[in-house]
């Protein structure tokens, strides 16, 4: 699922005009500009039959928006909520947003200075996807 996602991610045009090639599972390289796109496995769901595992999963996926201001984060983010739609080809089987959350991260700028160094705005969305 995160080698289609990360494909589909990075075919998007709209993702691609923000974020290039910065789209990462788990955390962004140290040193890396932003904007960047990472995302989280959050949960991941598995449903048997008395025959085998259905090969249809939904996994509960978590997009991180990082931008260098509030609009280059939200604007992310906004690339992130068109991708979501045309995820019902395979292998996916359709992508459900369920939540936004916006936040400032100072990170370690905090102690130095108390003015925002990185903006994120985070997403949550079911992500139905059919494995091989």
């Amino acid at each position: 699922m995160q080698a289609d996602l990360t494909a589909a991610a990075l075919a998007s045009s709209a993702i691609a005009a923000i974020a290039g090639a910065r789209v990462h599972w788990k955390r962004r390289p140290q040193g890396e500009r932003l904007p960047a796109l990472v995302m989280h496995r959050i949960h991941s769901g598995a449903s048997y039959t008395m025959e085998d595992r259905v090969r249809l999963t939904p996994h509960i996926v978590q997009f991180d928006c990082w931008g260098r201001t509030y609009v280059e984060a939200v604007a992310l983010q906004g690339a992130v909520e068109a991708l979501l739609p045309t995820l019902f080809t395979a292998p996916f089987q359709g992508a459900f947003l369920r939540d936004i959350r916006e936040d400032v991260d100072r990170d370690q700028a905090l102690a130095q200075t108390p003015v925002a160094t990185e903006f994120r705005v985070s997403l949550d969305a079911q992500v139905w996807h059919l494995i091989a």
